[in-house]
């Protein structure tokens, strides 16, 4: 019976891990952490590329179809436009149906908004072909015959590439033709 009493007061259980055994598993968890993050940066950076240039061709495709529907004249045209607050479509753009306006269109108090869209999210940045200098960099027309036009009633057509700076998450752009019509191309 002393004998049995010796074992079982000397059997232990282990509980939990030893310091060693946790450093190593923490070591593991930090190495795969590091692999990782840049993978998860550039997949956030190719949503928030996406999600911004679908959003903007939708609101080209609105902004066409609401120019049918009102039938809007050369002198009241439905606009896709960056707002006046802001410095281009990068820093968000509105929908509206307005007056003549002037040449560096933006939505005013005297138009009818019809769709307001806010900053794109992580930094994503929209230019406008290779020629920023284009009148139409800002602004796209539709009239009632879902044609692109400006506000002199020239055409508009061209490509609005959407990327974040320093990303290595690919780029999208968004073409517009003089008829109106609206696709994307990931580059």
């Amino acid at each position: 019976m002393t004998l049995m009493r010796f074992s079982q007061n000397h059997r232990r259980i282990k509980q939990g891990f030893t310091l060693i055994e946790l450093l190593v598993t923490l070591a593991i968890a930090g190495i795969l952490v590091a692999i990782a993050v840049p993978s998860i940066n550039r997949l956030l950076d190719t949503i928030a590329i996406r999600s911004t240039c679908s959003t903007l061709a939708d609101s080209f495709s609105l902004a066409r179809a609401e120019g049918i529907r009102r039938s809007a004249g050369t002198a009241n045209l439905v606009y896709v436009a960056k707002k006046c607050t802001g410095t281009s479509l990068s820093d968000g753009w509105a929908i509206f149906q307005g007056g003549t306006g002037t040449a560096d269109r933006c939505y005013g108090t005297t138009d009818t908004l019809l769709q307001s869209v806010d900053t794109p999210s992580r930094g994503t940045v929209i230019t406008f072909g290779k020629d920023s200098t284009s009148a139409n960099v800002q602004y796209v027309g539709f009239n009632g015959q879902g044609l692109t036009r400006s506000t002199t009633g020239a055409f508009v057509a061209g490509s609005y590439t959407c990327k974040i700076t320093g990303s290595t998450a690919p780029n999208v752009t968004v073409v517009i033709n003089a008829l109106g019509r609206v696709r994307q191309s990931s580059q």
